[in-house]
C-alpha cells in the first residue's frame, strides 16, 4: 500500500513539470449494498431482502492535466462500505472499512471560463482493514454483534473473508471556478466490485457503492 502511494505522488510530481497540477481534499455519502446470493442461508432461512447502508467517505484527490481535454485523477479514500439485510427470522447490517486508491483518466471539457464537466473511468484497489456485523432475532429479538475474522471460520454462518476489494469506478462531476482560482468539484459515482467479500464459493457477495462526493481541489 505505501509503495503504490508513493508511486501516485510520483507519477504526478513528474507530470507537474510540463502539465497543470491540481491537489485537495473530498468527502461524500456511500450508499453501499452487495450483489448478494447465500444458498446455503437461502435454503435454511428463506430469501434475504439486501438493502443500502449509508455512510461517508472521506479523503485526497490528485488530478493532472496531459492537455486541455485528458486528464488523470487519483484518490486516496477511507470509504466504509456494507449493507443491510433482512430475513424471515433475522435482520442486520454488515460494515467493512477499506482503505482505497483509484487511478484513472478522463475526459474534462470546458464549458465556460469557470465551468467544466467530466466522465471518468478508473480501476481501484481496497484493502479491509476492520469490520463489523450485528444481528437480530426477530423471533426472540435477541442482538448478537461480533468482528470479521479473516483466517479460519467464525461461528457457524460466517465465513472466511478476503481483505482485498478490486473493480472499477464509473464518475461523472462538475467542476466550478472560484475566485481564488481553485476548483469547488461535484460528482457522481458508481463503483462495482469484482473480488467476492467471501472466500465461501456457495456465497456470493460483491460490493456496489453509489456515492455523491464534494471536493475542493488546489491548483498548483
Amino acid at each position: 500500500m505505501k509503495n503504490i502511494i508513493l508511486f501516485i505522488l510520483f507519477l504526478f510530481a513528474a507530470g507537474n513539470l510540463f502539465s497543470q497540477f491540481s491537489i485537495g481534499l473530498k468527502s461524500g455519502i456511500n450508499f453501499s449494498k452487495v450483489r448478494y446470493e447465500d444458498k446455503a442461508i437461502q435454503q435454511s432461512f428463506g430469501k434475504t431482502s439486501v438493502n443500502n447502508r449509508v455512510s461517508t467517505n472521506e479523503g485526497l484527490i490528485f488530478e493532472l492535466f496531459m492537455g486541455k481535454v485528458l486528464a488523470i485523477q487519483s484518490e486516496i479514500t477511507f470509504s466504509p462500505k456494507g449493507f443491510t439485510y433482512i430475513q424471515p427470522v433475522l435482520q442486520g447490517f454488515q460494515k467493512f472499512y477499506y482503505s482505497q486508491i483509484e487511478i484513472g483518466g478522463k475526459v474534462d471539457i470546458k464549458i465556460d471560463s469557470k465551468t467544466r464537466y467530466y466522465l471518468l473511468v478508473s480501476p481501484y484497489v481496497a484493502y479491509w482493514m476492520w469490520g463489523k456485523k450485528m444481528q437480530t432475532d426477530l423471533k426472540t429479538g435477541d442482538v448478537f454483534e461480533s468482528k470479521f475474522v479473516f483466517t479460519g471460520i467464525d461461528g457457524g454462518w460466517d465465513f472466511e473473508y478476503n481483505r482485498l476489494d478490486a473493480g472499477l469506478i464509473l464518475s461523472a462531476g462538475l467542476k466550478r471556478k472560484n475566485k481564488k482560482g481553485d476548483f469547488v468539484v461535484w460528482n457522481f459515482k458508481y463503483e462495482f466490485g469484482m473480488v467476492p467479500n467471501s472466500k465461501q464459493i456457495a456465497v456470493s457477495t460483491l460490493n456496489r457503492v453509489i456515492s455523491l462526493n464534494l471536493a475542493y481541489l488546489f491548483e498548483l
